[in-house]
Formats: structure tokens, sequence, C-alpha cells
């Protein structure tokens, strides 16, 4: 089939342009381009604004069960975002769940898995864990990782230090009926945080002061693990052991933790 040339200068064009499709192309991709710099920028702004802070405590506040306040947030170059004094009930009155955070940073897994966390950094961090008659740790939406840390204190200082001097790298199991995971598969990093546990009775069952917490999940075929890396200033645990500069490497697998690395200072008077 033969095609006939333009007969007017406007029809040139209209033929120049249906015939040039990597210009169409140029055209897209220049104006998409653009489109992104134009929300981008606007989530940035918005992400610093008092309306933004309202919807993200009313949305952390329905996950937590209570009011959530934050003071600051703002959206970082990487799609990060960055919270300031995030507060979830009392800090001072003791025997109720409360978390206080100074500074917290959420990485997204973008852009393939948007909807999801890749990391989680915090620093300057209070997290008060109250257990319930039914077992469960309050903040129930954090029970998997209060039981986690809980489980593995409870094993006790000394028996970590046991069973270190035995082998490379011991296992410890735990033999009750829970076997949480630390985290979802995502990186988490701690600093200066203090972590307390109280049970269903109002006793304090475990406290760590001076928390320094790296977590990240490796992954292995049909078995998912979470290469865990702690110190702390000071550790006491339900049973009465109380240690300082305690630090730790482990892998965790549920109930077990097969332990790489650990140390600790003398006990506590």
């Amino acid at each position: 089939m033969w095609t006939h040339p333009p007969e007017t200068a406007e029809d040139d064009t209209s033929f120049r342009t249906t015939r040039n499709p990597g210009r169409l192309l140029r055209h897209f991709v220049t104006t998409s381009a653009a489109l992104l710099t134009i929300a981008y920028g606007s989530a940035l702004i918005l992400s610093r604004t008092a309306g933004f802070r309202r919807l993200l405590s009313d949305r952390l506040g329905e996950q937590l069960g209570g009011e959530v306040t934050i003071a600051a947030t703002a959206l970082t170059a990487d799609v990060s975002l960055r919270l300031e004094n995030v507060r979830f009930g009392d800090a001072i009155r003791e025997k109720t769940p409360a978390i206080h955070v100074g500074r917290a940073r959420l990485s997204p897994a973008w852009p393939w898995h948007p909807g999801r966390l890749r990391a989680l950094e915090g620093a300057d961090v209070v997290i008060r864990f109250v257990q319930k008659d039914d077992g469960r740790w309050m903040p129930e939406r954090l029970s998997p990782l209060a039981a986690g840390i809980e489980q593995w204190i409870g094993l006790g200082v000394p028996a970590w230090r046991a069973v270190a001097a035995e082998s490379a790298h011991p296992t410890l199991r735990h033999d009750g009926p829970v076997e949480p995971a630390l985290a979802p598969p995502m990186r988490i990093a701690l600093r200066n945080a203090t972590l307390s546990w109280f049970g269903a009775d109002g006793t304090c069952r475990a406290r760590i002061e001076g928390l320094t917490l790296e977590a990240a999940p490796v992954a292995l075929p049909m078995r998912p693990l979470q290469y865990v890396r702690l110190s702390a200033h000071r550790l006491s645990s339900g049973r009465g052991d109380e240690f300082s500069d305690v630090r730790a490497e482990f892998l965790a697998d549920g109930g077990r933790c097969v332990l790489l690395d650990f140390g600790a200072g003398t006990p506590l008077p």
C-alpha cells in the first residue's frame, strides 16, 4: 500500500509526528518525569505538615491500641520517613505499656514492595511491655518482639556463659510452647534503648538498659533465620540475675538460639 506525501505544511507536521514514534516516547518520558518530580516534591513538603502527623498518629494509634503523638515528621531524599519524639502511653507510670522513641527512621522496601518496611531504626528508645492474663504482651502489635527478647533473657546469663564455655557454637533451646520470631523480615537497629517487661501480676520480669541491637533476616531454603547482635550496659532477669556490659551474637530460629559470641562483666551486687 502506497503512502501519499502530505500536500500542506499542517499535513506534513502530522505526518512526521505519526511516523516518528521516538518523538512520542520522548514526550511521554519527559511528561512522566515532570509529574513524578512534582509528586516527589509535594510529598517532601506534605510530610512535614501537622495534617500528615495527625494522619500518621491516628494510623499508629490504631495499630497499637491507644493514642500516639509525634512531634515532627519528614520524608528524606531516599523516601525514608524520619520521626521525632514519638510517644505512646505514659512512660512514667509503671505497669502500663508505653513507648517513647526519640528518633526513628522507617525505610520502605521501595520500589518492589512499597507497602512493606525494609528497615526500622530507633534511637533513645524506652519500651515497657506488660503481660496479659493470656500470656501475650502489650502493646499487642509488638508481642512477638517482646516475647522473643524476653525468652532469650529468660534463659539467664549464667546459662549463656556456661554453654559458651563448652563449645564454639552452642545451641540454646527454649522448651516453652511459644516460639516467636524476633521481628518481621526486615533490618532492625536500636540505639540507647531501655526495655522492661512486667508480668500480669505487676512484677518486673526483666529489664535491659543501654541496649544496642542489630537484627537482620537470613534467607535460607525452608528455614528463615534471624541474625542478632546486641550489647547492653545492664541486664536483669526475673531469676535475679543482674550483669553489666553484656554482649551477644547469635542466630535465632524460633525457640532456638545458636550462640556465635558472648561476653558479660561481673555480676552486679
